[in-house]
């Protein structure tokens, strides 16, 4: 419903505006589609008000910097996801892609990955609407199919 509204442009996992609104992220701009905000927590996370995190950053970083994404560019809407259950830590909103590169120490540590709390597997939403369980290892794996759930036309590339 979001890129409906926005000419088919999939909100940012920040979504950066002039003072005095700041930074928001990609949870704060969906808000007004949903009914409640309950839907936004994972029951098995019930200390935390969110539970997922935005596939960064092929799905659009920051508004800021004009990184938001098209629907037209995403090749495989069914194939690939937009959010999906995050660890906890300092940047859990985001969800770095472990097929673009080694996830180094710091920033992109273990706290920026897809979670395993559900049974060593994670919910994801997809960009077409549907939703899916996964196990953790399949979607941080590199082969063709992880390429594809991250937003990578071809193994070969990186949008």
């Amino acid at each position: 419903m979001y890129a409906g509204d926005y000419d088919e442009f999939f909100p940012c996992v920040q979504m950066v505006y002039p003072a005095p609104v700041g930074t928001k992220f990609w949870y704060d701009a969906v808000q007004p589609y949903l009914k409640s905000t309950q839907i936004l927590q994972c029951p098995s996370e019930p200390n935390r008000a969110v539970g997922y995190g935005w596939n960064y950053p092929h799905a659009g970083y920051r508004l800021d910097l004009n990184h938001q994404v098209h629907m037209s560019k995403i090749a495989k809407p069914a194939e690939m996801f937009l959010f999906a259950d995050s660890n906890t830590g300092s940047y859990w909103q985001y969800l770095y892609c472990a097929c673009c590169w080694p996830v180094p120490p710091g920033i992109r540590d273990a706290t920026n990955v897809v979670s395993d709390r559900h049974n060593e597997g994670a919910n994801l939403g997809f960009v077409d609407g549907h939703a899916k369980w996964m196990k953790t290892a399949t979607i941080i794996s590199n082969n063709s199919a992880t390429q594809a759930l991250w937003g990578h036309p071809t193994p070969a590339t990186v949008p």
